[in-house]
């Protein structure tokens, strides 16, 4: 993978983890449960915290080591 699409890469998949660990977060979790319900997603549940935790991290590597290899 070249280093433009594995920085996009990153930058999504991080940004995927970040919007599922805000979807478990506690504050508004009443907001969220509702919204999801009226919309027929899944409701905040630990499993979604748990890959919002993979992705971010997962994320966060790809885009470090996009932006610290060597062009070439």
């Amino acid at each position: 993978m070249n280093r433009p699409t594995s920085f996009a890469v990153g930058v999504i998949v991080a940004a995927v983890g970040f919007f599922c660990l805000n979807f478990t977060n506690g504050f508004g979790i009443e907001h969220h449960t509702e919204w999801a319900k009226a919309h027929g997603m899944p409701p905040p549940s630990p499993t979604i915290f748990f890959a919002g935790v993979a992705l971010l991290t997962l994320g966060s590597a790809i885009f470090g080591f996009s932006i610290g290899r060597k062009r070439g």
